[in-house]
């Protein structure tokens, strides 16, 4: 018996652009995809910032200087609920297996500040009830 449908953030969640776009607006003069896309998502500092054996400040401060990263924390996190925008489609959903007596729970391994500055903007951690990070 389902008891719970469980849902990731990036691509599901979040549309599946959402993350490049905050790529691509991130004001930085570093520009190659590859090395920005080492940084902000495969990056033994991401990992370990994810993992919290590094700090929110540090892991910018890394950030920024790979990227050269013409904003401070406030510029990020502006460009990050910014950037991102929600799979209506998905939402609905969510809404409507709890309408019919699912648990609804969310699964990610993003950064707390992705997770934090979008739930700021949309409020969407009021969804799940269940969160696993």
């Amino acid at each position: 018996m389902i008891k719970a449908i469980c849902f990731d953030l990036d691509g599901v969640y979040f549309t599946s652009d959402s993350f490049k776009n905050f790529k691509n607006n991130l004001p930085k003069e570093i520009n190659d995809e590859e090395k920005v896309s080492y940084v902000l998502a495969k990056s033994e500092e991401m990992l370990m910032f994810k993992t919290g054996k590094m700090s929110e400040d540090d892991y910018w401060n890394y950030a920024t200087r790979e990227l050269k990263i013409k904003t401070d924390l406030n510029g990020i996190c502006d460009c990050l609920r910014e950037s991102y925008n929600i799979n209506y489609d998905v939402a609905d959903y969510i809404e409507k297996v709890r309408r019919a007596g699912y648990k609804s729970c969310v699964c990610t391994n993003n950064f707390i500040t992705r997770v934090r500055e979008l739930d700021n903007e949309w409020g969407f951690l009021d969804l799940f009830d269940v969160k696993v990070f």
